[in-house]
This record gives C-alpha cells, sequence and structure tokens, in this order.
C-alpha cells in the first residue's frame, strides 16, 4: 500500500508499507539540459567516442537542415570506436532522419514492431483540419485568402477521398548496410525524451543493440501522427492520434526502461563528462546486445 493520496499536487515524498517493511520514497530532481537553445543536431568526436547531440526532431528550416545531416555524417560517425545518441529532453517530432542514419549503420533482420495507421482513411480531412487550426490560431480565419485557401483545399479534399482507412506493417526491415557499425551504441534519455525522441532509445535498441542509460523517459511513444480536428460547434480543437506501435512492451505514461539508471546528479551534466561513467557501464557489459 502507498500512503499518499492520488488528489491534489504530487507529494514531495510518499511511504511504501509492504507486509514486512516500509520504505521512504523521495521525488527525484529533474536536471534540466543546459543547451536545448542549441542546434537541433550537433555531433562531436572526443576521444574514442562520436557524441550525437539531438535536441529536437522539429523546428524552422535551419533546424530542418541541420537534422538532415545526422545521416549525411553517418560516414564520420562509424569511424569512431563507440557512438553516444544523447536526446535528453528531446521532445520529438519527425524522425525520419533517424531512420535514415540506422539504415546506413544496420546489417542484417530486426523488428521495428507492429503499426497500425488509419491515417489513409483521414488524409485529406486531415490536411483540412490542420490548415483550419493553423488560420483559427494566426486569427486569420475570417480573411479573404484564408477563406479563399480553404475553398481550395475543400475541393482538393474532395477530389481525393479515400475508402482505405487501416494499414498494417509488421514492422520487419533488412538491413542492408554497405558500412555497419560494429560498436557499442549508447544512448543518454531522461524524463523529457517525448513522443519521437523516444523513437531514438526504441529503434536504435532494436536494431543496433543500444544500450539506454539515465531515466525513464516521458512515455508518449506508443500512440502517434497526432491530427488534429476542428469541432464544428464550438470551434475548439483537439489532437488525435492516428497510428498505434507496438513494439514489444507497452511504454505509455511509464516510459522506456532504461538499461543503467544514472543518479540524479549525473542527469545534467554533459555528455562529455559521463564518459567515464559509460566507460564503467561498457567495462561491466551491462544493458543489451544482440
Amino acid at each position: 500500500m502507498i500512503a499518499a493520496s492520488t488528489l491534489g499536487p504530487s507529494p514531495a515524498a510518499i511511504r511504501l508499507r509492504c507486509p514486512s517493511s516500509e520504505l521512504a520514497l523521495a521525488r527525484r530532481s529533474r536536471a534540466v539540459p543546459s543547451d536545448l537553445g542549441g542546434p537541433a543536431y550537433t555531433s562531436a568526436i572526443v576521444g574514442d567516442t562520436a557524441i550525437l547531440r539531438v535536441r529536437r526532431f522539429a523546428g524552422d528550416d535551419a533546424d530542418l537542415a541541420k537534422l538532415e545531416e545526422l545521416p549525411a555524417d553517418y560516414a564520420k560517425h562509424r569511424r569512431a570506436r563507440r557512438i553516444v545518441f544523447d536526446v535528453r529532453s528531446n521532445g520529438g517530432g519527425d524522425d525520419s532522419t533517424l531512420f535514415k542514419w540506422i539504415f546506413q549503420a544496420a546489417a542484417g533482420p530486426w523488428n521495428q514492431g507492429v503499426t497500425v495507421d488509419f491515417s489513409a482513411g483521414v488524409g485529406p480531412c486531415r490536411d483540412w483540419n490542420a490548415l483550419v487550426v493553423g488560420q483559427l490560431v494566426s486569427g486569420e480565419i475570417d480573411g479573404v485568402d484564408a477563406i479563399a485557401e480553404r475553398d481550395a483545399a475543400l475541393a482538393t479534399l474532395t477530389a481525393t477521398a479515400s475508402d482505405e482507412v487501416l494499414e498494417v506493417d509488421a514492422g520487419l526491415r533488412e538491413g542492408r548496410a554497405e558500412r555497419p557499425f560494429a560498436g557499442p551504441i549508447f544512448v543518454l534519455v531522461d524524463r523529457g525524451t517525448a513522443s519521437s525522441g523516444e523513437s531514438v532509445p526504441q529503434y536504435l535498441r532494436l536494431a543496433l543493440g543500444a544500450r539506454v542509460i539515465g531515466e525513464r523517459s516521458a512515455g508518449f511513444v506508443d500512440f502517434g501522427n497526432v491530427v488534429p480536428f476542428v469541432l464544428p460547434r464550438t470551434g475548439l480543437w483537439v489532437q488525435v492520434p492516428t497510428t498505434r506501435f507496438f513494439s514489444g512492451r507497452s511504454a505509455e505514461m511509464v516510459g522506456l526502461e532504461v538499461d543503467t539508471y544514472l543518479d540524479a546528479e549525473l542527469m545534467g551534466q554533459p555528455a562529455e563528462a559521463l564518459l567515464p561513467v559509460i566507460d564503467a557501464i561498457e567495462a561491466a557489459g551491462a544493458g543489451p546486445r544482440r
């Protein structure tokens, strides 16, 4: 039994009462990385380690251009003995550049997990709603240009309507990398690693046996491809996920399990400062490897 109320603000500490013992549980402090305002992607070679810092998978044109450098830099990354991905507090976005990187690094079969997608049947509707939401947010919804844009989009929606409502992907992948990476890979995560940011530890673990260190992620990874829908009577809009991911173990709202937990005081340290810790983890052979 946990001696804490589920109502009101979360307590700083709770007591866990078991039949034969009682444990005091204190809230773990969160150390937020100090570099979140930096570019979406940067990399550095420190000794024998390539450190890949991916702060987000979304942003402006400069961010998106930076993210395309991630797979483009693979030839440089693979020359390192080991690779550390740092995705602490990466809140997600479009993770396609991650998969471009993985397809260069992985050789042999791996299973991404089953994906069930019903966005095909709402594709045009999704685009329409995204347009309306954008106009609502900008305050241009009643403008002449906005109305003309909606009229054009509505015509396209009618012309491209689809009866297809469900797509299922078994998730079987065949890595055909010409120059695969065979060294150890580590992924740094924290409780701010969310959504597509959680794709990094999840899929690097499945495809390349990466070891995940830090703390459990945010737990927004089992559902994705969120579509905004405008409620016609109120004008309010809601966000609805259109894809369900089945990767073996549910992580929704509990986060991805890590192979090695880091103490709270280490979570805010830059990846370079954590290399001695990673050395010790590697020497101990902790975590999954293929």
